[in-house]
């Protein structure tokens, strides 16, 4: 029986290891597929503790995830294995190096790669709506590496030290735009977007007042007898 540990873009194999045998051959498919797509060996067997063999099976970094585990895994198959989806992996014992002298040692197990990490989000950038509503749009990472369900949003006032967090469901078209951008009213801090608020975005000033915004807040230019704060008054 072989066994794996799961990583972000690894899979490591692990089988008892049997003297009669002196090499092994991993294949390694699609698993709706008939044909191995990849194999590596025959080998010599990696031991590590209570005399289990490993073996490293990287994704699309090549080995890059493998060589940060132990040593005992830094063998690897470099294969472009997708993300969420199921691969099957069989394990054959060999007498010599030549696959001929390979025999089937399991059957094909199957085993589902999980999600990674997804590259940062492009393309942030902020809209004021109001002096208490900004609109923060971004477009998805080049690189989902899975299915993304959730996004963390950070968020403050410029002079604030400590952020505050929101968890934003995966939303698309909030605003009918294309499917690739998601739109929210928070600030997204995975990329620090600055965005100063417009006090005359909502138009205060009434009866066709003309507003200007004067520092942190807004005046009123008032037409005719109309006169306040807001030219709401005669």
């Amino acid at each position: 029986m072989i066994r794996a540990r799961h990583g972000a873009d690894f899979l490591v194999i692990s089988w008892k290891f049997n003297a009669n045998f002196s090499h092994y051959r991993i294949l390694f498919r699609d698993s709706k597929s008939s044909n191995a797509s990849d194999e590596a060996g025959p080998m010599p067997c990696v031991l590590s503790q209570n005399s289990i063999c490993s073996f490293c099976i990287s994704n699309i970094n090549r080995g890059v995830s493998c060589s940060t585990l132990d040593r005992r895994y830094s063998q690897s198959i470099g294969s472009e294995m997708d993300f969420e989806k199921t691969v099957s992996v069989k394990v054959e014992s060999c007498a010599d190096i030549f696959p001929k002298d390979c025999v089937a040692y399991s059957g094909w197990m199957d085993y589902t790669i999980p999600p990674g990490a997804p590259s940062p989000v492009l393309n942030v950038h902020a809209r004021p709506l109001s002096s208490k509503r900004v609109e923060i749009t971004w477009s998805l990472p080049d690189q989902t590496r899975g299915t993304i369900v959730l996004y963390t949003v950070f968020y403050r006032a410029q002079k604030m030290f400590v952020a505050q967090r929101k968890w934003i469901e995966f939303v698309v078209n909030a605003y009918g735009s294309s499917e690739d951008e998601l739109y929210i009213e928070q600030a997204h801090f995975d990329h620090v977007t600055k965005a100063d608020a417009d006090e005359c975005v909502s138009s205060p000033c009434k009866y066709n007042g003309r507003c200007q915004v004067d520092g942190s807040t807004f005046v009123c230019e008032c037409i005719g007898d109309w006169d306040g704060h807001i030219c709401s008054g005669m």
